[in-house]
């Protein structure tokens, strides 16, 4: 068997697999109301999506049939994430922070001023885990676009320990929590001189979120975080 063929059955069959699991899940949303209010900031109502990498799953299924582009990379696992976002009414721009991230990242500004919503995994596609790169930061501070923090989490899911990312899948039938954070939007001006303040609020948000779920009742417990300077630098960030 050719390799193109065995490529061919692998990518029809996780897409299966995926797609199976996302008719399986029932969806819960929460903090509809900051979704709202990033979708009057821009003139023609883009925002970004940013999530940890992590739960990258079962926040791409969450989402389906809603036009968002996915900044996918060009690896294998990319592919099979691309076929997934076609299959389910999402699209995918190919790129990452070492093959193509600069041309992907250009096509995903000239569409966001024309009202793209995108969603990026903040820390991919490598990691390290919570090390949040510079490219959401630079599609607001270039377009204007709010940055929307987001947290798809199962109430039960498995957790691929081994993976760099602490990778989670929701088991099936769970339900699934999406919560989304308050929407900021980042001046070119912020992401010269305060890059390392802006990680710590988007940081600091996306930890709030999966605390919020956890209190809620929504999933059993949180995972691990990125550990913040100091609570009083991420209280002085955040207060805007």
């Amino acid at each position: 068997m050719s390799i193109s063929i065995k490529k061919s059955i692998l990518l029809k069959l996780s897409t299966w697999i995926c797609v199976a699991l996302h008719k399986s899940y029932r969806y819960r949303y929460f903090n509809s109301n900051n979704r709202q209010e990033a979708e009057t900031i821009h003139g023609k109502k883009a925002f970004v999506i940013a999530s940890w990498h992590q739960n990258c799953f079962a926040g791409i299924l969450a989402h389906a049939g809603q036009g968002i582009a996915l900044l996918v990379s060009r690896s294998l696992d990319g592919e099979i994430v691309s076929c997934l976002a076609s299959s389910i009414g999402l699209k995918a721009i190919r790129g990452s922070s070492k093959k193509g991230g600069r041309e992907a990242l250009a096509v995903l500004v000239e569409q966001t001023h024309d009202g793209l919503r995108s969603a990026i995994t903040i820390d991919g596609p490598k990691g390290p885990i919570f090390e949040i790169k510079r490219g959401v930061f630079c599609i607001s501070a270039e377009t204007g676009a709010p940055i929307l923090p987001m947290v798809a989490i199962g109430a039960r899911y498995w957790t691929l320990h081994k993976s760099w990312d602490k990778f989670r899948i929701p088991k099936p039938f769970s339900k699934v929590a999406v919560l989304y954070g308050r929407p900021f939007v980042v001046t070119m001006q912020e992401l010269v001189d305060n890059f390392e303040g802006l990680q710590i609020r988007l940081a600091n948000e996306l930890h709030t979120l999966e605390i919020q779920a956890v209190n809620m009742g929504l999933t059993l417990r949180a995972g691990e975080f990125p550990s913040l300077r100091s609570e009083a630098d991420a209280k002085t960030v955040i207060a805007s």
